[in-house]
């Protein structure tokens, strides 16, 4: 939590000195919608919140962004199958329960480009903070074998991406937000870690 403030604090700094050279041509958004955890293959609900404020003309924005996200689906599923066991053949049975991502918060510091009227391109980075759980049961009922595995995990790491947006009206309050976020997956092992999507709709104030 101590390095997730520090992320934020550091968002902070950059997004403070150009809002006292900007004060009335800043951004407030806020919006929600989902994400899928990649890798894990759970679907959360997101929650977002962001301060922008334009710079050099108007020419880009840079400020900071936290978000929030809850898994409401995670992976269950059972499986059967034949397996040779010390030379038997025998069924074995395999569950997979609650598997997957449950709950994840970042922090970022934000540099946006508006390409056209309500269409921009946004690039973040910053850190992040998520726990990942679930349980496998293997079973083996000829042999009255039960093995079951729980994973309960939380990971941070560092955390950049790329998004998309489109705001539409005269006044460009509300719009639509595309993302794909790469968070470090640390304790948990993720090769490469793992890449998050988000669709959210977004209301500027």
């Amino acid at each position: 939590m101590k390095k997730l403030v520090i992320a934020f604090g550091l968002s902070l700094s950059l997004a403070v000195p150009a809002y006292a050279d900007e004060p009335k041509s800043f951004k407030v958004e806020a919006g929600g919608g989902f994400m899928s955890y990649g890798d894990s293959s759970s679907t959360a609900l997101l929650g977002r919140a962001n301060f922008t404020v334009p710079i050099v003309d108007r020419a880009f924005d840079i400020g900071i962004e936290v978000e929030a996200g809850k898994a409401i689906q995670t992976v269950n599923e059972a499986i059967s199958g034949i397996e040779t066991i010390d030379g038997v053949d025998q069924e074995v049975f395999l569950s997979i329960d609650d598997f997957g991502v449950q709950d994840h918060m970042a922090a970022f510091a934000m540099f946006r480009v508006p390409l056209d009227s309500g269409l921009g391109v946004s690039v973040r980075a910053g850190y992040h903070m998520a726990n990942f759980s679930g349980s496998r049961v293997i079973e083996v009922p000829e042999v009255q074998l039960r093995d079951v595995e729980s994973f309960d995990i939380d990971f941070e790491g560092p955390a950049a991406g790329l998004s998309i947006e489109y705001f539409i009206g005269k006044k460009q309050k509300n719009g639509f937000r595309f993302d794909l976020t790469w968070h470090d997956t640390g304790e948990l092992d993720i090769d490469g870690g793992s890449t998050w999507s988000a669709i959210t709709y977004m209301r500027r104030f």
